[in-house]
């Protein structure tokens, strides 16, 4: 563990959380209209 991340490491360290909350909130929306207009 005593390796450093490389810029390429951190970079999907802060993109992967993103991704899964931008999915998960777009998911939501998807989700919300349907069962509006359902």
């Amino acid at each position: 563990m005593g390796k450093k991340l490389n810029a390429h490491d951190k970079f999907i360290f802060i993109l992967t959380p993103t991704v899964i909350i931008i999915v998960f909130v777009i998911f939501l929306i998807i989700f919300n209209y349907v069962s509006k207009h359902g």
